[in-house]
């Protein structure tokens, strides 16, 4: 099963993409190749498809660019989604909100405006790990929804009706602002999956990245 990932190049040249890919590499046992949609490092080797955003749609522009990967059944991640033990084609997991429930309290107005677009009732799936998705599923996802609505959430609520599967509550793991190696590890142990925001990369997540995904993966070059 291929690596989905919608991506936009930021000035650091991709160095989360790049731990990120090797992470899916070490953990992902069903991976068969990576493929990028939308900007490319000049550091890496796999699939590539172009594909330019659409100017103040960052969702939408996003779920355009998964709608170019050919792939009937794929793994969904971002650059910034990092596994810490091993996985399969296992459905994904959500937080114990609704959308509903961030619709009226999300601290970013952005986001209130994004959950309000889903339908109140939905589970919230937009929990910081990949997804596996389906092709034929994920566009009647897209079909249905006429407003910008988070990819993982809109596609988990469809998907659903279809799939049945284990679907427990997970709960997130996203590192915001500058830490220390130990309070690094610390904060990750016993997880999953972890992911990072651009506020947390410094030498010391850089570092943790060296010790947790050592091995280049086959989609970089030195």
């Amino acid at each position: 099963m291929r690596l989905v990932i919608p991506y936009r190049l930021p000035a650091d040249g991709g160095i989360e993409l790049k731990y990120a890919i090797r992470s899916m590499v070490k953990h992902f046992k069903p991976l068969s190749g990576v493929l990028l949609i939308g900007d490319k490092p000049e550091w890496y080797t796999g699939d590539h498809i172009p594909y330019a955003d659409l100017k103040g749609e960052k969702e939408r522009s996003m779920q355009l660019k998964i709608l170019q990967a050919p792939d009937n059944i794929f793994l969904y991640s971002n650059d910034d989604f990092f596994a810490l033990e091993d996985f399969y084609s296992t459905f994904p997991n959500h937080y114990d909100t609704t959308c509903k429930d961030l619709a009226e309290r999300h601290p970013i107005a952005s986001y209130r405006q994004l959950y309000s677009n889903c339908l109140h009732d939905w589970k919230n799936y937009d929990v910081h790990t990949p997804m596996v998705m389906y092709r034929r599923l994920f566009e009647a996802s897209y079909n249905a929804m006429d407003a910008q609505t988070p990819i993982k959430t809109t596609y988990g609520n469809w998907a659903i009706r279809v799939i049945q599967d284990n679907c427990e509550y997970l709960c997130d793991m996203k590192i915001r602002g500058a830490h220390s190696e130990a309070e690094i590890e610390y904060s990750i142990k016993d997880r999953p999956f972890f992911s990072t925001h651009d506020s947390a990369i410094n030498e010391a997540m850089i570092s943790v990245f060296e010790k947790l995904y050592p091995d280049a993966s086959p989609y970089e070059r030195n």
